[in-house]
């Protein structure tokens, strides 16, 4: 018993003089510590929480993106969406064995060799901002000439078509309208060009022709769809997409045609303009592109609204863009047209850099606003006959002979009176200099 005593009485002796120790020393700390410097001691700051991502805006408008995603798997063989319900697998099977061999081949000759030419030709610090006319249907050719634009905007007589057809589609129509649209594409995979004829075959029936060929175009360039809206434009130029209220109401509408001897879309006018948004496929983080189609007729003016003058809301729309570069090919010489003088007008005011076949701009408008050439390929005419001779065609015939002959790897539009593959780059002063142009 005094033993455990005596061992409670020394531990409770250690534990005082534990405390007493602990107690002497708080003071001595906080005596070397001065009352202005221990006010001025550095509170423990929070992590900053990571701030969400802005969110994009969400457009107003019925988005197809359902649609579009189930007419590239169907037409273009390519990407995420659904094929519609009723079309059998070995139709559609047929059809991809077809039209993949010629979107590899484009790939092979176009991509591999042309796209990297052109791209060699545009010198830094040119507008993001494109201007198509006269480019029906080829979203194909505007990605291989200008595959870093922000926007592409083309422009020609076709609409873009509707697509709610695709979803309820048969397998005997899809096997016709497949075919059709395998025979119409095929120039512009295989050659860069597209006939008019062969574009008007694709303004009827069950699959939206314009809308197919961009869908084409996407998967060739290795692109996907990320949505397809419709608009029309306000009287202001500006975009206003439609809704299913407004596609409603004009649902009981039939599109205008809008040149004579042109065929007649036989869909509503709430899909004459439309407008995808794409990215590259697979590239959650690549940049969002944007291709707007505008059905327009490019004319003075012929139809009112419809044509292009100083009071169309198509104009107006143009103009709303500021500076731009633009193409054109295969254009059937309309630029050099009295009566397409306002469009021809619109692009020397606006476009800084333009690439085209001998259908672009024609000396006689173009050197006297400034613009300068750099020419590749032989030209000894124009490729319709009856204009061979014409003073615009022996201008330009003219800029190709004071230039060295410089090789073009691939035909871009038309060939020349002779069969001769031809291009050539037109600019404003100063633009192109770094890249050695001509005078």
């Amino acid at each position: 018993m005094k033993n455990a005593l005596k061992t409670i009485s020394l531990a409770l002796l250690v534990c005082a003089g534990c405390s007493k120790k602990s107690t002497a020393r708080a003071p001595d700390a906080a005596a070397r510590v001065k009352p202005d410097m221990a006010s001025a001691r550095p509170k423990t700051q929070p992590k900053p929480k990571p701030q969400p991502k802005p969110k994009t805006a969400k457009l107003a408008g019925r988005d197809f993106i359902r649609e579009a995603k189930a007419l590239m798997k169907l037409a273009a063989c390519a990407g995420d969406g659904e094929l519609p319900p009723k079309v059998r697998q070995a139709t559609w099977k047929r059809h991809c064995a077809r039209i993949k061999r010629r979107m590899q081949q484009y790939r092979d000759n176009y991509i591999k060799h042309m796209k990297p030419f052109l791209a060699k030709l545009q010198p830094a610090g040119l507008p993001d901002v494109v201007v198509y006319p006269f480019g029906g249907g080829d979203l194909l050719s505007a990605l291989l000439t200008y595959p870093d634009a922000r926007e592409i905007t083309s422009l020609s007589l076709e609409q873009v078509g509707d697509p709610r057809r695709v979803l309820a589609i048969t397998n005997k129509m899809a096997d016709d309208t497949l075919k059709i649209l395998r025979e119409t594409i095929d120039g512009l995979l295989a050659l860069d060009d597209s006939t008019s004829v062969n574009l008007m075959k694709m303004q009827r029936g069950a699959i939206p022709g314009q809308l197919a060929f961009f869908l084409v175009a996407l998967a060739v360039h290795g692109y996907e769809p990320l949505s397809l809206r419709y608009f029309e434009l306000g009287e202001d130029g500006a975009v206003r997409y439609v809704d299913d209220a407004r596609i409603t109401e004009l649902d009981g509408k039939r599109s205008r045609q809008l040149s004579g001897g042109w065929t007649r879309p036989d869909f509503s006018p709430a899909f004459r303009y439309g407008e995808l948004r794409f990215r590259r496929a697979g590239a959650p983080d690549a940049k969002v592109q944007v291709h707007r189609h505008l059905g327009a007729n490019l004319s003075n003016g012929v139809l009112g609204k419809s044509g292009f003058n100083a009071q169309s809301p198509v104009t107006r729309h143009l103009e709303r863009k500021g500076k731009i570069k633009a193409m054109t090919k295969a254009a059937t010489y309309l630029l050099w047209r009295p009566g397409f003088s306002n469009v021809r007008d619109y692009l020397i005011k606006h476009a800084v850099f333009m690439i085209s076949d001998s259908t672009g701009l024609s000396p006689l408008h173009a050197r006297r606003a400034g613009f300068r050439y750099r020419t590749f390929g032989r030209f000894d005419g124009a490729f319709f006959k009856n204009r061979a001779k014409n003073k615009h065609s022996m201008a330009l015939v003219g800029v190709y002979k004071r230039q060295p002959r410089r090789s073009v790897p691939m035909r871009f539009g038309y060939p020349d009176v002779d069969g001769h593959p031809h291009m050539m780059v037109v600019y404003k002063k100063g633009i192109a200099a770094a890249k050695g142009a001509s005078k």
